[in-house]
């Protein structure tokens, strides 16, 4: 068997060890890992030498924890857990009770159980490159950091300055690192970070940790204010579970475990970081949120609903933009990001210049949070030129329409820009909700054209939907698959129907809110039960700050779109709220001050007047609110699986909430299924419809079905070949 650490000893006395993990491309805290670090402790026991440096010659220095192996001890119980973090903790506390100096270089990035050796040796240098990451991203999955890492940083940093690093979770670059003093210095090579390590050794022959001296003190307080400190952070809590954390089992314990290390000293203090850890490897939120954001990652790698017979297709060389607003300047900064040549333009050459301007603000932005360097910035906004109508778009071989949500209006503008195109050329729309075949129909070439829905904010959300039309080639599905990844974003496929996947899942969330309102609860609560859901904001806000005469515009979208397909309208209780808000109050979202709340100098509070919208106020707990939002939008996400409009489990999932803020704890809709079993959730929808009506009945009948409809998206994933 291949070694994982190899030893290198200097003339001068400093051993080097290498890191490489030989069961794949990145360093894990693997059980090899743990086997030859405790050997190669009980030699340098034994036989110590002047100093150690770790390092890897590989691009990270190390992902974390090896995820199956975590997942096989969780199988086996908490007692495992908690046995495993116990054991690596001890492996850390060895290195930093050898006696010896023992560094570590960060070359790249470094995060989870690989940070946290890094902050168990005596120093660490890491490179100046902002584009490294450290940090601990195990919140995200449903854990914590279980190999001393939250005690070190609770000791190192203090309640306050931990909390955001471990709980929400936030990965810092090396410079931020080092002012914070988890690193000890930076370097600008390998050879000064050698030199670096090597001038620390000979400083430094006995160094001790900061826990291990007399008069250790927390900074901001610890275990010497016991009771002030615990109650400061339980109110911590208490304001991370009104930022949508309430069932985020993960964000609570961890944030609970920072208050109670505080409270104590480090050994004991690991054993409740052991403990905590313990519970969350056993709990269904981190194998839910495990399979979302590792294994469903690693599926949308593969790309399932990308047509596999499509060659890579050749990039354009230049996008052009019709539409200068928020979402056609947000387009034109992601591609221009990604080494595009771009041409933004609008209905004048004044119009386009505010996009511009926009987009120097998100250069701006980016500077100041050191994700990009001056001359990046400089380079982007060079690639992007803004043009005065339809005409300056000429020479694009990829032109994307981001005007109004207005179809007669992207009809006319597409059917001039398709005029412009070379003969290789290809259009998209950027609607939420439209029609991509009715769009399609004034265009001289259908099958090269569809639909590609960014989300706002465009430069932080990920996500974008592939609107397939009805005549959209495979070739064209492919090209927009590679061109969306190219961007760095994440492409999930979806046929053409109103509200495609995304919004139409949203809206079944806002509008049972809106229901709430027309049954008499209380905004307060319908707002609070959806932050302790898991929700990231309320769905009253949420309305209000897209505008109710948005919502009326799809409401009165979807119906067209129902007529026309010989449906009936839906009738939702929520849609005749919006509407008497709307028509009756003239009360139209944040931006014209009054939806549903009122908005003054010194914030916003729920309008009185909602009250008058409800024959009678009706009591419901939080509880049964948050059922409501869940299944309305679980069923709607089984209709849109049933009728085809999206097929991957994957991108379901991921989709739900990288893209509407469906809850992260729950690993995404299907998984919240298939935790609760067929049979209990078709008699939970089955009992809603009865009590609210036909939006929460499924379109299966029976628990094999549901079954049957599961397993047929989790296939998709899996097989090996797909079509567009």
């Amino acid at each position: 068997m291949t070694n994982y650490l190899s030893e290198t000893l200097s003339e001068d006395g400093i051993l080097t060890v290498t890191l490489a993990d030989p069961s794949g491309p990145m360093n894990r805290t693997t059980g090899q890992f743990k086997d030859e670090l405790a050997a190669l402790l009980d030699r340098l026991e034994a036989n110590p030498v002047r100093g150690v440096i770790l390092l890897t010659d590989r691009a990270t220095f190390g992902v974390g924890g090896d995820v199956d192996q975590i997942a096989a001890l969780a199988a086996a119980g908490a007692k495992e857990s908690f046995a495993d973090s116990q054991r690596l903790k001890a492996l850390y506390r060895r290195i930093e009770r050898l006696g010896l100096p023992v560094v570590a270089l960060l070359e790249g990035m470094a995060v989870g159980g690989s940070f946290e050796l890094a902050l168990a040796c005596h120093a660490a240098f890491a490179l100046d490159d902002d584009r490294i990451r450290l940090g601990f991203p195990e919140c995200s999955i449903g854990l914590l950091p279980g190999a001393g890492g939250l005690v070190r940083t609770v000791h190192l940093l203090g309640c306050d300055a931990a909390l955001p690093l471990i709980v929400d979770p936030k990965m810092i670059a090396p410079a931020e690192a080092a002012r914070l003093g988890l690193v000890t210095g930076l370097a600008d090579s390998r050879v000064a970070l050698l030199t670096a390590a090597r001038d620390w050794i000979a400083a430094n022959p006995a160094p001790a940790k900061p826990w291990d001296q007399k008069r250790h003190k927390i900074p901001g307080g610890g275990h010497f204010d016991t009771r002030g400190r615990y109650l400061a952070m339980q109110g911590r809590v208490s304001g991370h579970v009104k930022r949508g954390y309430g069932r985020q089992m993960a964000e609570i314990t961890a944030l609970s475990a920072i208050c109670d290390v505080a409270a104590c000293g480090f050994v004991d203090g690991e054993r409740i970081e052991s403990r905590a850890f313990a519970r969350l490897a056993v709990s269904p939120e981190a194998t839910a949120r495990i399979g979302l954001n590792l294994k469903d990652k690693s599926t949308l790698k593969r790309a399932p609903s990308r047509p596999q017979a499509q060659p890579p297709q050749p990039m354009p060389e230049r996008i052009g933009i019709l539409g200068a607003g928020l979402m056609g300047a947000g387009i034109a900064f992601a591609n221009a990001r990604a080494g595009y040549e771009v041409i933004l333009a609008d209905v004048s050459a004044e119009a386009a210049a505010r996009g511009f301007a926009q987009i120097e603000a998100d250069v701006a932005r980016a500077l100041h949070r050191k994700q990009m360097t001056e001359d990046e910035g400089t380079a982007l906004l060079a690639r992007i030129t803004t043009g005065d109508g339809i005409p300056s778009l000429a020479g694009c071989d990829l032109m994307i329409e981001a005007v109004f949500e207005d179809i007669a209006l992207k009809r006319s503008v597409l059917a001039q820009m398709e005029a412009l195109l070379p003969a290789n050329g290809h259009l998209a729309s950027n609607t939420s909700a439209l029609s991509i075949t009715g769009i399609a129909e004034v265009l001289q070439h259908p099958e090269r054209f569809l639909g590609l829905h960014f989300f706002s904010p465009v430069d932080r959300m990920h996500l974008v939907e592939i609107v397939v039309g009805a005549r959209t080639s495979d070739a064209m599905l492919a090209l927009a698959h590679d061109y969306t990844t190219s961007l760095r974003k994440q492409p999930i496929t979806v046929a053409d129907s109103h509200g495609f996947f995304a919004s139409r899942v949203f809206q079944k969330f806002i509008y049972e809110a809106a229901a709430l309102i027309g049954e008499g609860v209380p905004a307060a609560l319908i707002e609070n039960a959806a932050l302790q859901a898991g929700y990231p904001a309320g769905p009253l806000s949420l309305i209000d700050d897209t505008a109710l005469t948005l919502s009326i515009k799809v409401i009165e979208h979807a119906a067209e779109a129902a007529i026309a397909a010989g449906k009936p309208p839906e009738d939702h209780p929520g849609e005749r709220v919006i509407f008497a808000l709307v028509n009756d109050h003239k009360r139209e979202g944040r931006r014209a001050g009054a939806g549903f709340y009122e908005y003054t100098d010194a914030g916003k509070s729920p309008w009185p007047g909602l009250s008058h919208l409800a024959p009678a106020r009706t009591t419901a707990t939080i509880d049964e609110i948050a059922e409501r939002y869940l299944t309305a939008q679980c069923c709607d996400v089984l209709r849109c699986l049933h009728e085809g409009v999206i097929q991957s489990a994957a991108e379901v999932n991921t989709g739900a909430i990288k893209a509407i803020g469906f809850p992260a704890w729950t690993g995404g809709p299907l998984r919240l299924i298939a935790r609760e079993g067929a049979s209990a959730f078709l008699a939970r929808s089955q009992r809603l419809a009865q009590r609210h009506g036909a939006r929460f009945a499924l379109p299966v009948a029976t628990a094999q079905d549901l079954l049957a409809l599961l397993d047929r998206a989790a296939a998709f994933d899996t097989a090996p070949s797909t079509q567009g």
